[in-house]
């Protein structure tokens, strides 16, 4: 019977026809319908999209800022879709005739809008677009995928502005740092050498000690030549007398002396020029005997040294000779008695320099004496003049006591108001860890939120901004600055350099300044986050929140650096306070003794007039003088090395003590002879002493005697050259020698008068000199004070010079990381686009006609199963008469198998030539035919059983299985209902098997197993189909169908059961 089939068919051309076409029909379906579809995303670019640009430029912080423009040159660059660049109306028409699909729409504020980021109230660009869903949805929603990816572009080419402008302030940030930490170096710089001329006056202090001192000793030796000079105007006064006596006489014998004048006159001039030179003698003499004197009373007190330490040598000797004396106690003793007289070496040698020294400035100082002779007249000028302009500048001191006074008071009261402000505003350092402890308890927060809710805390951050300005404002140091402006000043400048340096400590601090920095960048972290808020996209403000979160942790660390130099600056500002305290106490002594200066200093004028006048009687005993002073200085060399080689001889005598137990008898003999000679030293110590004091009383007397001298030596120059120049006058105007005669006389009167008033007022001299030496004294004892005060000062200014230096240091650290963060142009690319995607395709699927062609593969064996089993006569027997039952069969599903397996072979191959690239042929091959087998079978089983209404129920079942096999769709797209029906759908295996094969993407598990689902099945409906023809042969109703007699449906005497017997169609 089978063989019978195929005859037929062949014998029917029409039939055979319908066979080839039935194979063919599923290529001709899926080919065509699916090559018209086969790339579709790949021809986007012939999309047609209108685009008008109405943007205007505008600037951001100094650039320019054109994104619309930008926008439309890199659009023209893009191939995504087919951009057309029209107006506006252009666009409109064209989308009302369907010429475009979309218009982008770039607004006129989209380039304000993006610079409008720094602003307070920032406005998002808006990006219009207008579509078409009715021209075609597809081409919709491609528009919106494309309107995606170009709003992406968008944000990543402002955002990269964004950056540039963010790079060019940080970059702008980082050179300030830089500045300021090289203001703060600079400061740190003047501050340590503040303290070094603090450190200079604090070693200045017992310079200045030792210069009142020795000022308190002029004084008391002012005093005492006031008194000398008071007692010799009483004799100056008796002179007169006698001197007005004696020109009386002079008058009444002038006739008898003009016969002698002319030899007089030549005597006179001879007498003067030796009286010069004799008077500038006696000026040498008396300074070299005050350098003499001075050098003797200091050899005078180096004596007493001198004869400790040899007192100290006989005593540690006589050690000596004990310890040696008890050597046989033991070793130890003799190194204590060694020992001390090393140490009377020691104290010996120590001496010796002192008196060396003081030799050596007897002896410069006698050369000094002799060279300087012929200018101590023009120095005690000089003197007289400098003393003139000291009285005037203490006259000028004491009117200004009173302000100066007042002014330091107010520069204490100043400074402790100071160091209560640097006290509050150290509170508010405190107040900064905190908030930084906040933000990140805010950002921990944020991080933990859904980004529907992050959006939100927009308000939260303004509070936290505006919290930040508060605090900035209570850090605002220049109310300390005002409070110091107001300090006092004197036109001397003085109480002007304290405040400078008041203000320099407290700007070189910048503890304020450095929080208010502080401050300002966190809000800069804020604003940035706020902006980040503001945004659609907040895919970046994780990163954003963590640069946020190590910035406020570093914030943190910079605030307890800048609290501790803060803490620093105000143990500071303290101690200057308890200086200007002292200071302040010690004003009222240091103004008393000021006025008792004054009042010393005009008499000491006085004085100095009176010893200008009598300065020439010191020339005399200079040379000797010199010469004495030199024979001493010879001698010196010879002491020095006496007392290098005893000294050498002790330390020699300590280190041969590792001998001494094998020369102990002869260290003992020695050790005698020399506590001899020590003896024999000590016993002429007297004999030196005395020899000193002699020297210095005969050194004193030779100083009165030539004091005495050189002070009348100027009345004896005076004199001479008063009668030199007499005898000439009278040489010359004899004639008038009488007219001058008298008019000497009344002279003499009024010099007498004078004197007398002179001498009157000495005792008031007494008095100035008495109250100047009272002054001196007072401000000699107020010198520890003021030593006190400036040791204060130099420990205040070391910790400023300290906490400078720490605030130099930490601005160069923060600087040099600032430095460290390399802000490029790649930077901005990177902040822009921070993200790159990057697919790794576990199985490759080229194009859309490689996505469905498992789909429409599988729906077109189905529909050609379908057809064939419409057109083909697939119960009626090719041989009635020579058939059965089983043969029937095997002729149907002989003739079912071969069609549906060249669907499958030629839907297969076809497939491939049009583009279809199958990873795994053999298993592509194998799943096509067992699915044309079960759909075949499946559909035949339906038509065999059931005839049309069979035919009906396999439409049915195809369309059920269009919408639930996941073909199209991914299954969790769909709808509930057809996810539950796809388990049990045919096709949805056959879906699965042909991707695997395709695209190898579900795996070899799968592809089994729905192989096997699809090999039972298809054998289910071959056995099903089998028993329903066996029950149909037994019926009798093998070979009849409605399908092929469905026109007789209508016949009138249709009753649906054989009509005519004669008729083998009759339907059954």
């Amino acid at each position: 019977m089978i063989k019978k089939e195929f005859q037929k068919i062949w014998a029917n051309k029409l039939l055979f026809v319908t066979v080839i076409v039935a194979m063919c029909l599923p290529i001709l379906y899926a080919s065509i319908f699916l090559k018209s579809i086969w790339d579709p995303y790949g021809r986007i670019n012939h999309l047609p999209v209108a685009v008008v640009n109405l943007d205007q430029p505008t600037t951001l912080e100094g650039n320019k800022v054109d994104v619309g423009d930008r926008l439309v040159k890199e659009l023209k660059s893009n191939d995504d879709l087919d951009w057309h660049f029209v107006s506006a109306k252009k666009a409109q028409e064209g989308l009302k005739d369907r010429k475009y699909y979309m218009i982008v729409k770039i607004p006129k504020n989209f380039s304000e809008n993006a610079a409008s980021v720094l602003d307070t109230d920032p406005e998002k660009m808006d990006l219009t677009y207008e579509t078409n869903g009715g021209l075609n949805f597809l081409g919709e929603v491609i528009s919106e995928n494309a309107m995606t990816q170009l709003k992406a572009k968008v944000s990543e080419s402002v955002t990269k502005s964004y950056a540039d402008v963010i790079i060019k302030m940080v970059k702008t940030v980082g050179d300030g740092m830089d500045q300021a930490a090289d203001g703060a170096t600079k400061l740190a710089d003047g501050s340590k050498q503040v303290a070094d001329g603090i450190a200079t006056v604090q070693g200045k202090v017992p310079e200045l000690s030792s210069g009142v001192k020795q000022l308190d000793d002029g004084g008391k030796q002012l005093a005492d030549g006031v008194k000398q000079y008071t007692d010799g105007a009483g004799q100056a006064a008796k002179g007169s007398d006698q001197l007005a006596a004696g020109l009386q006489q002079l008058n009444g014998k002038v006739p008898t002396l003009v016969g002698g004048v002319n030899q007089l006159a030549d005597g006179g001039k001879a007498l003067n020029t030796g009286v010069n030179q004799y008077t500038a003698g006696v000026k040498q003499a008396y300074l070299g005997s005050n350098q003499l004197v001075d050098g003797l009373k200091v050899l005078s007190y180096k004596v007493p040294g001198l004869v400790d330490g040899v007192n100290q040598l006989v005593g540690g000797g006589n050690q000596f000779v004990d310890g040696l004396n008890a050597y046989t106690a033991g070793v130890a003793q003799l190194k204590d008695g060694s020992a001390t007289l090393s140490k009377g070496m020691n104290d010996l040698n120590d001496k010796v320099p002192t008196l060396v020294g003081g030799i050596k400035r007897l002896a410069n100082g006698g050369q000094g004496l002799q060279a300087g002779i012929s200018d101590y007249t023009a120095g005690v000028k000089a003197a007289n003049v400098g003393n003139t302009k000291v009285t005037a500048g203490l006259n000028s001191l004491n009117t200004q006591l009173p302000t100066l006074v007042s002014r330091i008071k107010q520069l204490s009261d100043g400074s402790k108001d100071l160091a209560s402000k640097l006290n509050g505003s150290d509170a508010n350092f405190d107040k900064l860890l905190e908030y930084t402890a906040g933000v990140n308890s805010f950002i921990a927060e944020i991080q933990k939120l859904p980004v529907d809710q992050i959006a939100g805390l927009q308000p939260q951050l303004t509070e936290m901004s505006q919290g930040l300005t508060q605090l900035s404002n209570s850090l605002d140091s220049s109310q300390m600055l005002a409070s110091i402006d107001q300090l006092p000043v004197d036109e001397n400048g003085h109480i002007a350099l304290t405040k400078d340096q008041l203000k320099g400590m407290l700007a070189s601090n910048g503890n304020a300044q450095q929080a208010q920095a502080i401050i300002q960048q966190m809000q800069t972290q804020i604003a940035n986050v706020g902006t980040m808020l503001s945004q659609t996209d907040l895919s970046g403000l994780g990163p954003k929140l963590n640069q946020f979160s190590a910035t406020t942790n570093q914030v943190s660390s910079q605030i307890k650096a800048a609290k501790v130099g803060q803490q620093q600056t105000i143990a500071a500002v303290n101690q200057i306070s308890a200086g200007l305290n002292q200071l302040n106490q010690a004003t009222p002594t240091v103004t008393g003794g000021i006025s008792a200066l004054v009042k010393g200093s005009t008499e000491l004028g006085q004085g100095l007039t009176k010893l200008e006048e009598n300065s020439p009687k010191l020339t005399g005993g200079a040379a000797e003088l010199n010469d004495g002073i030199k024979q001493v200085k010879d001698n010196l060399p010879a002491l020095e090395k006496g007392s290098a080689a005893l000294t050498n001889g002790a330390k020699a005598l300590d280190s041969g003590l590792a001998t001494l137990n094998d020369k102990s008898s002869e260290l003992t003999g020695g050790a005698n002879k020399i506590v001899g000679g020590m003896k024999a030293m000590q016993s002429q110590l007297p004999t030196l002493t005395d020899g000193v004091k002699q020297l210095v009383a005969g050194g004193s007397q030779l100083n009165g005697g030539l004091n005495l001298l050189n002070a009348k030596s100027v009345d004896l120059n005076s004199g001479s050259g008063k009668l030199s120049d007499g005898l000439n006058q009278m040489q010359g105007q004899l004639p008038a020698l009488a007219s001058g005669a008298n008019q000497l006389a009344d002279g003499s009167k009024q010099l007498n008068a004078g004197m007398k008033k002179l001498t009157a007022n000495s005792a008031k001299l007494n008095s100035g000199a008495s109250q100047l030496s009272d002054g001196l004294n007072t401000l000699d004892g107020q010198i520890p004070t003021l030593a006190d005060g400036v040791n204060k000062l130099a420990d205040g200014s070391k910790k400023v010079k300290d906490g400078n230096k720490e605030l130099a240091d930490k601005l160069n650290e923060a600087s040099d990381k600032l430095t460290d963060v390399k802000l490029t142009n790649n930077t901005a690319k990177m902040i822009a686009a921070p993200t790159k995607t990057k697919q790794e395709k576990y199985s490759d699927v080229p194009n859309y006609g490689h996505a469905l062609a498992p789909y429409f593969m599988s729906v077109s064996l189905f529909v050609g199963c379908l057809v064939f089993n419409f057109v083909y006569p697939i119960r009626k027997i090719a041989d009635r008469k020579n058939s059965n039952a089983t043969q029937w069969f095997m002729s149907k599903l002989t003739i079912g198998l071969i069609t549906s397996s060249m669907m499958a072979l030629i839907i297969g191959t076809v497939m491939r030539m049009i583009g279809l690239e199958v990873a795994q042929p053999m298993n592509f091959y194998m799943t096509l035919l067992v699915t044309a087998w079960l759909f075949m079978f499946m559909i035949m089983f339906l038509a065999m059983s059931f005839d049309n209404p069979g035919r009906f129920i396999a439409v049915l079942f195809l369309v059920m299985q269009l919408g639930s096999s996941g073909g199209v769709f991914p299954m969790p797209l769909v709808s509930h209902f057809y996810n539950v029906l796809n388990p049990f759908m045919p096709m949805t295996y056959s879906i699965y098997a042909l991707r695997q094969a395709i695209s190898t993407g579900l795996g070899d598990e799968l592809y089994r197993n729905s192989m096997l689902i699809l090999v039972i099945l298809a054998i289910v409906f071959i056995i099903l189909l089998g028993v329903a023809m066996q029950i149909l042969y037994r019926k009798g109703l093998a070979g009849y169908s409605q399908l092929h007699e469905n026109q007789k449906l209508l016949d009138d005497d249709y009753t649906g059961k054989f009509a005519k017997e004669e008729d083998p169609y009759t339907l059954w």
